[in-house]
């Protein structure tokens, strides 16, 4: 039987892996070792060895521990969902844009600064969007509407140690997503 592990995803994915041995483990409690070209995966419950890889981490800053992990597991071989080195590229949010701008796909227009004293600097028509850094799935983002919220949000900024992008509100009713898992979605 085949063995799936489940990198810091939902509990629930076991019921869409029938018939497969679901593993899951959470990347901040958990070492990868590559021993005889084989990957490993150890944490306080065991030890696994992974025939695929469902990725499942998001919505936190990454650590240069998870450019390495993915970087093992790319070097291995295991089949990742999304690919290792997709993910890779998608840790970075600048890489991220870079490779989309590349590849000729629409990017939204963006402002960005490597330092929070050139904020002054960033400043767009509102409503518009600042994020800090890498964070994904909503954090590290907020909405500026006015110029007193700016100003508020630019004293915030200033003890984070990151890059700091602003790019123009979209106006939206839903953000859809879906996975499709065999003939589940």
């Amino acid at each position: 039987m085949k063995t799936i592990l489940i990198i810091n995803g939902e509990k629930y994915w076991k019921d869409y892996f029938a018939g497969f041995n679901v593993v899951q483990k959470k990347v901040q409690t958990s070492e990868f070792i590559v021993k005889n070209a084989e990957l490993y995966v150890i944490d306080e419950n065991g030890v696994c060895k992974p025939d695929v890889i469902f990725w499942r981490l998001g919505a936190i800053n990454p650590e240069a521990k998870h450019r390495n992990i993915l970087e093992l597991i790319e070097y291995s071989g295991i089949p990742c969902v999304n690919s290792a080195s997709t993910l890779l590229i998608g840790y970075e949010r600048l890489s991220m844009l870079n490779r989309l701008k590349k590849l000729g796909l629409p990017v939204i227009d963006f402002n960005v600064a490597t330092n929070t004293t050139q904020l002054k600097n960033l400043e767009m028509q509102f409503p518009f969007v600042a994020k800090v850094g890498n964070h994904h799935g909503g954090y590290g983002k907020s909405l500026v509407s006015t110029e007193e919220q700016w100003e508020e949000l630019k004293d915030l900024l200033f003890i984070h140690q990151d890059y700091v992008t602003t790019e123009k509100f979209i106006d939206y009713q839903y953000d859809i997503r879906y996975l499709a898992v065999n003939d589940k979605v």
